[in-house]
């Protein structure tokens, strides 16, 4: 796929007429306040941009978990820390609405 340009062209977003946001009228807000669709988007927009930039040498040989991982897969390690930070992010919501 590299050879014929196929792997540029994945890598161009695609993404059709963008629709209208949706944020609160106030600037105080918390992420309750937002409406879930919007943050569905938002992350969205996030982690296609990470997953996009993940060359498929990076897949190779479990790269990501060797001692040059920073070298050898710097975009699935970005990938990673990004599924973390979403999920410590749930967790505190979770835990902070229960308190």
């Amino acid at each position: 796929r590299q050879v014929n340009g196929e792997f540029a062209k994945a890598k161009e977003p695609v993404f059709a007429k963008q629709p209208k946001a949706f944020f609160p009228k106030n600037n105080n807000f918390t992420l309750l306040d937002l409406n879930p669709l919007e943050v569905a988007r938002q992350m969205t927009l996030i982690e296609t941009k990470l997953f996009r930039n993940i060359a498929p040498n990076e897949c190779n040989g479990l790269a990501w978990s060797k001692k040059d991982a920073k070298e050898r897969s710097p975009n699935i390690l970005k990938m990673i820390n990004r599924f973390n930070q979403v999920s410590d992010w749930v967790v505190t919501e979770i835990v902070r609405q229960m308190t």
